[in-house]
């Protein structure tokens, strides 16, 4: 077996926001014929396209796990960060329910990132942001996030960085990123945990 993880969002992602990013400019210039005198307007399709550029910058990167740590790609750009240079990782859930996020409501996931960040208080104050939140709004370019199904079923529910949750485990035990133990007792101290002020891996 490979000994490395290759994770990324399904293509169905990359497609819908270069449709809606073409739709934002074919908008902008039909209103750039027909709103005369209204020109102010522009900057809405405009806007909307330049979100679109950056909700693909944000949710189609590849990322690649190994022994060393995780590289992140987007098309000609690389950067590696050692799992020393990971500050802050920790298992995590989905418990937000509203609609842009329903689909992975109950999932697991993990995230990372190269900040040491607190990222209790920003929970207390979203009512659990979902991580597509998180890594849209706050540390994108040092924050990593991926999402665990253990099923075909959880797998379909997932659009952004889905992962198998104990192929993924598994590797984090061997290579020495976390302690040896048994993934159901791992998802336990985990629930126990999850409401504690701060629920940090790294600083287990």
């Amino acid at each position: 077996m490979e000994n490395r993880l290759i994770i990324k969002s399904k293509s169905i992602v990359l497609l819908e926001h270069i449709i809606i990013a073409v739709c934002a400019i074919a908008a902008f210039f039909v209103l750039l014929v027909t709103l005369v005198g209204f020109e102010p307007l522009l900057i809405v399709p405009l806007v909307v396209f330049a979100m679109q550029l950056y909700f693909i910058t944000v949710f189609c990167r590849k990322y690649t796990f190994d022994e060393t740590g995780c590289t992140v790609e987007f098309l000609w750009i690389k950067k590696h960060f050692s799992w020393e240079q990971l500050k802050y990782f920790s298992l995590t859930k989905n418990d937000n329910p509203r609609f842009f996020f329903s689909d992975t409501y109950g999932l697991y996931g993990m995230e990372f990132c190269s900040r040491d960040i607190d990222r209790s208080e920003f929970i207390r104050k979203s009512r659990k942001e979902s991580m597509e939140g998180y890594a849209v709004w706050k540390h994108t370019f040092s924050y990593i996030f991926i999402y665990f199904y253990r099923n075909q079923q959880e797998y379909n529910r997932i659009c952004y960085y889905p992962c198998n949750m104990d192929e993924f485990l598994v590797k984090l035990m061997d290579w020495g990123v976390i302690p040896h133990q048994d993934i159901e007792e791992f998802i336990h101290k985990f629930e126990v945990r999850y409401n504690l002020p701060e629920f940090n891996l790294k600083k287990r």
